[in-house]
């Protein structure tokens, strides 16, 4: 089968798998799958970057998976817990540097406190990250899909403006072929969204289109932010892909890549400006 059509039917299916969940069952489908990312997400970045301890490979990635698992939980027995999640989430963030540094002396290493810190690490650039995605589909669904379209329009419009007047380079040494002109004309894009949504039919959206060309600029900016942040990791560990498990796309941390900074910001816009 030809690259463009794998790569073509396994973006639809991870389309329409993301926004099938986000509209039929934000509240539990969407945190279960912001779950099953983090496990693959963290599996991947532990291969690229872990120890070489199976075992401490393995506390990596169930760390990594807990802060996602927490809004799940706090889903299913009592609704949304803000206060369960925050105890649960800031509980792995809080004592696992501690258990991770002390689990490190077990392990013979030439860098203990690099395989430490890339462990921890993990657990912030992944779990943290999937949990506050999961949350904001708790209180705002619409938002979290408005900011999946955002992504991709920031995405679509970078490769079409950068392809005709890209000049000027972003990170040269970090992705060679983003330029400042496809980056300005994706956050144009996203705005673009932002600046409509809010006057759709329907009333899904409680903000006004100021806000909304707001949130569209921060999503753009966090998203590009987290593209390159992956580039750079893998350029570090010296791969092409973060892992095989999408055809035609490479890894699971290579589709959620900005994502991964993107969610953090909408949550935090959907807690200021919807709250």
């Amino acid at each position: 089968m030809p690259n463009i059509l794998t790569r073509a039917i396994s973006g639809a299916i991870y389309v329409a798998l993301l926004l099938g969940c986000l509209i039929l069952s934000p509240r539990v489908a969407f945190a279960i799958l912001m779950l099953v990312f983090s496990i693959f997400g963290a599996i991947e970045y532990s291969r690229m970057t872990g120890s070489k301890s199976t075992l401490l490979r393995l506390f990596d990635i169930v760390a990594t998976a807990l802060p996602p698992f927490f809004v799940l939980m706090a889903v299913k027995a009592t609704g949304l817990s803000t206060t369960t999640i925050a105890w649960g989430a800031g509980s792995v963030c809080f004592l696992y540097p501690f258990f991770r540094m002390g689990a490190q002396l077990y392990v013979k290493s030439p860098a203990p406190l690099e395989d430490a810190a890339r462990g921890c690490l993990g657990v912030y650039y992944i779990g943290i990250a999937l949990a506050s995605a999961a949350m904001a589909a708790q209180l705002a669904p619409a938002v979290v899909i408005l900011m999946f379209v955002m992504i991709w329009l920031n995405d679509t419009g970078a490769y079409l403006v950068g392809c005709r007047w890209g000049r000027t380079k972003l990170f040269e040494r970090i992705s060679p072929k983003k330029t400042w002109e496809g980056a300005a004309g994706g956050a144009l894009f996203a705005m673009a969204a932002g600046v409509a949504a809010p006057l759709l039919p329907g009333d899904l959206f409680h903000f006004g289109s100021v806000a909304g060309l707001l949130l569209g600029l921060a999503v753009c900016v966090a998203g590009t932010i987290g593209d390159l942040v992956e580039s750079m990791i893998k350029r570090q560990e010296g791969v092409k892909d973060s892992g095989n498990l999408i055809p035609g796309h490479g890894g699971i941390l290579d589709r959620i890549d900005s994502l991964l900074f993107a969610a953090p910001v909408t949550l935090i816009f959907i807690m200021l400006i919807l709250r």
